[in-house]
């Protein structure tokens, strides 16, 4: 009997292999779907509302956000209405931070699948950003509602042609947060409680974004340093792109575009180096 055994998948430590397969990806595509399904059923099991808290977070937020923000700060938005203007924001950081947040979770949040079966473990982080873009859909049919209801009521707000570069701007938000969340991740595996810092981290951030005021209020001294967040550019030319209101800057926004590419593929080599050892780890 010939007992020779043809292998259709050899794994190995190739130190120098840093980059992504897209096939091997690919190849794994039916178990990311399953476990995209998988983590959007367990976000909602066992909730009396179900999805709808999708639905029920941003607007709330938004509603907070207009009373402390918009009534009692009194800070601008440029002339959007204030209700629209926040969920907009939130809708989009939301997404944002979201993949960000679960990416810099994906070891320790996935270690006992890592640990049992071979899989290409960058899925992961990417099963990540197609849930949260699950639910930016759903928050987004609200928008669309609202956005809607306020033009019927003759709200000053108009579309731009640069929607068109809305790929580009969720794009980038994948790459800084893939990133971003791949350096957070290789760290969090040695130190556990920066996974706490990581938490008020992404809080000051938003803070640090146009999330809660239009970046008109920012005096024209700190214009530069303020602009060197790469998310303050998305997010001006995604206000820019649904209201018609502001100048953002093309320079800026090319800066956003290299600095998210960098930080993508520093994250990847991250990953790739710490996936190798991080169950002996653990």
């Amino acid at each position: 009997m010939d007992k020779t055994q043809v292998w259709d998948k050899v794994i190995t430590t190739d130190s120098k292999k840093n980059r992504i397969d897209f096939k091997e990806l690919w190849e794994y595509r039916e178990m990311a779907l399953v476990l995209v399904k998988k983590n959007f059923i367990a976000s909602y099991k066992q909730t009396i509302l179900g999805p709808a808290w999708a639905f029920i977070n941003p607007f709330v937020t938004s509603i907070v956000f207009t009373f402390i923000f918009g009534n009692i700060a009194n800070l601008s938005t440029d002339g959007i209405p204030q209700q629209l203007f926040y969920f907009c924001m939130i809708l989009f950081w939301g997404y944002f931070s979201g993949c960000l947040s679960s990416t810099s979770n994906t070891f320790l949040s996935n270690a006992y699948l890592m640990s049992k079966i071979y899989f290409p473990r960058f899925i992961m982080p990417i099963i990540s950003v197609i849930s949260n873009f699950i639910s930016f859909g759903i928050q987004f049919l609200l928008f669309i509602l609202m956005y809607i209801f306020y033009l019927l009521i003759g709200a000053n707000i108009h579309i731009e042609p640069t929607i068109l570069l809305f790929p580009l701007f969720f794009l980038q938000f994948i790459l800084l947060s893939l990133g971003l969340g791949s350096i957070f991740a290789s760290i969090t595996i040695k130190y556990r409680d920066i996974g706490t810092v990581i938490g008020f981290f992404i809080q000051l951030w938003m803070y640090a974004t146009p999330v809660a005021y239009s970046s008109s209020v920012i005096p024209s001294s700190l214009y530069f340093i303020y602009h060197l967040n790469p998310v303050t550019n998305i997010l001006e030319w995604v206000t820019y792109s649904l209201f018609g209101v502001g100048n953002p800057s093309v320079g800026f926004l090319i800066y956003s575009i290299i600095i998210s590419i960098i930080i993508f593929f520093i994250g990847l080599r991250f990953f790739k180096k710490t996936e190798k050892t991080f169950i002996d780890i653990i």
